[in-house]
């Protein structure tokens, strides 16, 4: 609409924080933020002005611009005799709503798309790209882990992105929430967990892929409240670390298959429990209430 829609962020001379994490955030975000992060603030030239995105992250010779055009006849695939033929693409991921006008179509340009059903007839997009169906648009997408794939399933152990419905924001509260409806969150499994890692590590899969035993893992009670027990039928655990959201470690141990973990003094939230035995490590997320 004659808008720099979206905009260039320019990350030349930046740097990593201590922990290998950059956020960019705009004023105003209400985010708490792991310290250990380097933080970039309103560094975009243009405006997202519309629910419908796809971010790149580009290495490109000539410096790109809010008003380059990639696809100049509207078709849904970059022309890459123009500019976008220029660019290295690391990486890329679009989110797309409906906007419930039957005339309008909706372009997404990522490997990967979250796109509201309604709107997937209407959809233009590069025919190799993942569209992954939802049932309200989506408001956040994160890769799993340290993942460099473009798998997206239910699974998450196979799964490469995560995606999401977000609420429990008000006016006066700034905890975030994946949706608890699982039709709303995928993989959903993820249904109902705290967005609270901003600057952290992204949420990882709960069971290591190279090890199927680990399987046998299992926490419980979950959600829990004043401990815990760790137990397994086909490792032998040795120790244990606890991690908050951000990746901090709080509480550590030795030996735990069967045995009660004292948990009362957390605060209520979602933490993860690295469990470690001799055939490897695997991870569950843990509720406080």
């Amino acid at each position: 609409n004659g808008l720099p829609q979206g905009g260039v962020i320019d990350l030349s001379g930046q740097s990593f924080g201590s922990n290998g994490i950059l956020v960019i955030l705009s004023t105003g975000n209400g985010y708490s933020v792991d310290p250990n992060a380097t933080q970039l603030v309103d560094v975009t030239d243009g405006n997202l002005e519309d629910q419908s995105h796809t971010f790149f992250l580009i290495n490109a010779t000539v410096a790109p611009t809010s008003n380059d055009d990639i696809d100049a006849n509207d078709d849904g695939t970059p022309e890459l005799d123009g500019v976008f033929g220029t660019w290295t693409i690391y990486d890329s991921i679009s989110l797309v709503d409906d906007d419930n006008v039957a005339s309008n179509d909706e372009f997404a340009y990522g490997a990967v798309i979250f796109a509201e059903q309604d709107i997937i007839p209407r959809l233009k997009r590069p025919v190799t790209s993942t569209v992954i169906a939802t049932s309200t648009q989506y408001d956040y997408a994160a890769r799993i882990g340290n993942s460099t794939g473009q798998a997206v399933s239910d699974d998450e152990n196979v799964s490469d992105w995560i995606g999401a419905d977000i609420v429990g924001r008000t006016d006066t509260t700034l905890s975030f929430f994946f949706s608890s409806n699982s039709d709303r969150v995928t993989p959903g499994s993820f249904a109902g967990s705290e967005l609270n890692h901003i600057g952290g590590p992204n949420p990882g899969p709960t069971a290591s892929l190279d090890n199927s035993k680990l399987a046998s893992v299992s926490i419980y009670p979950n959600p829990a409240r004043g401990s815990i027990v760790v137990k397994s039928l086909d490792v032998d655990v040795n120790s244990y670390e606890l991690y908050n959201m951000l990746g901090a470690q709080i509480m550590k141990g030795d030996t735990v298959v069967n045995r009660s973990i004292d948990v009362s003094g957390l605060s209520s939230g979602m933490y993860l429990l690295k469990v470690n035995a001799a055939q490897g490590s695997t991870t569950r997320r843990l509720v406080i209430n």
